[in-house]
């Protein structure tokens, strides 16, 4: 069902309104994706952005940006903090900081901050916007109104978000909205959202198990994972059932919380990663306030929050991979589909040795995963 613009609109105040939802579960009311949902609002006015974001009328108002993806990024140093979100369907990834150190290489941006730190995949980047959003209660809203640049794919579905806090610079963002502003605002046709559906996630018949071993054996560095999977074209998930028990091993999908509680009090260091079809999004650094609060665990610390839907973790597996500096173990989550949904490691420099302490706790949930078995 094709929904007008005026429909949407009308929509989107009267749950906002009278129910306080999000754009996000207003889209899913809707049936369309969010990106879907905020092109709905473009101001077609054609003035500065202050002036027309600041005193707009609606609700929601927003702004198209330009496809010139590497440059936006390596332009917001100067908004100083703010919260760079990035979530797929079970995971949500928030951190606080500035983006720095901006780079790219073909179609691959890097930001490599101090708190955040980002792997934007361009090719998978269609639809840009500035969104201010008025009647916000959010953490970062000023005097109820939350500006935030949005990048979506190109049917919609967000890859990343970038929040303004109260202490960022407002006047920049006016200007960066200004210098990459869209010629033209108004709607965009987007593609179809693709089903999700589950993968031949046991498609495995094709691989010579023995020389696949060998394989995972002569790694030299955990990227190399990647090439793995390509050569003998095999998903992650199948690729962890076929590996040898020395490399691979499944604990059970509860244990998650168990890592990330121990991990704080035991105050191990560790890198969480969360990404989506266009973005990777890393932290590193100790993880102390764990709460789980109904279907969601959570950290909640001061620049550092993560929210998992336990119910969609339904495998989490023991992962090692040889480098030149011995193994690399991470503890990965899959949901029921075999995708992916949040990665962790124990944090440690470039060419060098993993801590002990965190493959001691790795290797505690492995023990506690067999003992079950018995």
């Amino acid at each position: 069902m094709h929904l007008t613009q005026e429909t949407i609109q009308n929509s989107y105040q009267t749950m906002r309104s009278l129910h306080g939802m999000r754009v996000r579960d207003i889209a899913n009311q809707l049936h369309i994706t969010e990106g879907q949902l905020i092109a709905a609002h473009l101001d077609v006015s054609g003035g500065a952005a202050e002036a027309t974001q600041s005193g707009a009328a609606n609700a929601l108002s927003a702004i198209r940006l330009s496809e010139d993806w590497p440059s936006i990024l390596q332009s917001l140093e100067a908004l100083g903090v703010v919260m760079a979100l990035t979530r797929n369907h079970a995971c949500v990834h928030e951190t606080i900081g500035i983006y720095k150190n901006a780079s790219h290489r073909n179609s691959i941006g890097i930001i490599q901050g101090d708190k955040i730190e980002l792997r934007a995949f361009y090719r998978t980047w269609r639809f840009g916007f500035a969104v201010t959003e008025k009647g916000v209660s959010a953490a970062g809203a000023t005097g109820g109104v939350q500006h935030s640049l949005q990048f979506f794919d190109e049917a919609g579905i967000a890859i990343h978000k970038i929040f303004l806090r109260a202490e960022s610079a407002i006047k920049q963002f006016y200007q960066l909205v200004d210098r990459f502003r869209h010629p033209v605002q108004k709607p965009s046709e987007f593609a179809r959202a693709p089903a999700r559906h589950a993968p031949n996630c046991c498609a495995t018949e094709h691989v010579d198990v023995r020389t696949f071993h060998q394989a995972w054996r002569n790694l030299n560095d955990t990227h190399e994972f990647f090439d793995l999977l390509k050569r003998f074209s095999i998903s992650r998930i199948a690729a962890l059932r076929l590996a040898e028990s020395e490399f691979a091993q499944s604990l059970r999908p509860d244990q998650v919380e168990s890592l990330l509680l121990r991990a704080s009090e035991q105050k191990i260091p560790i890198m969480v990663f969360v990404g989506n079809q266009g973005m990777l999004q890393i932290h590193s650094g100790l993880v102390n306030r764990v709460v789980q609060s109904q279907a969601w665990l959570n950290v909640l610390d001061d620049c550092f929050n993560l929210h998992l839907l336990l119910e969609s973790v339904r495998s989490l597996w023991l992962v090692k991979k040889p480098t030149q500096n011995g193994y690399v173990t991470s503890i990965e989550a899959f949901d029921s589909q075999g995708e992916l949904v949040v990665t962790f490691f124990g944090e440690r420099e470039l060419d060098s040795p993993e801590l002990e302490v965190w493959r001691e706790l790795t290797e505690s949930l492995a023990l506690e995963a067999e003992a079950c078995l018995h």
